[in-house]
C-alpha cells in the first residue's frame, strides 16, 4: 500500500512508524491511518507520539531558518 509506493517497502506500518523517513527529499512521518485507530485504540498513543515528533522537526527546521 502506501508504504511500498511512497517509501520504496514491503515493511509493515508498525515497524517504519515513529521514524522520519524522507520521500524525494521532502520529510514523512509513517503513522497508523485514522479508521485502524478508532478499531485499535490502544495504538492511539503510539500515534500521538508520532505527531509530536513531527512537531518537533517543524520547529527544529523553523530555528535552522533563522
Amino acid at each position: 500500500a502506501l508504504p511500498i509506493f511512497l517509501l520504496s517497502t514491503s515493511a509493515p506500518i508498525s515497524k517504519l512508524r515513529g521514524q522520519l523517513k524522507s520521500w524525494e527529499g521532502i520529510p514523512v512521518m509513517p503513522t497508523f491511518h485514522p479508521a485502524y485507530l478508532l478499531r485499535t485504540p490502544s495504538a492511539k498513543r503510539q500515534a500521538w507520539d508520532d505527531l509530536q515528533a513531527v512537531l518537533a522537526e517543524l520547529q527544529r527546521l523553523e530555528g535552522q531558518k533563522g
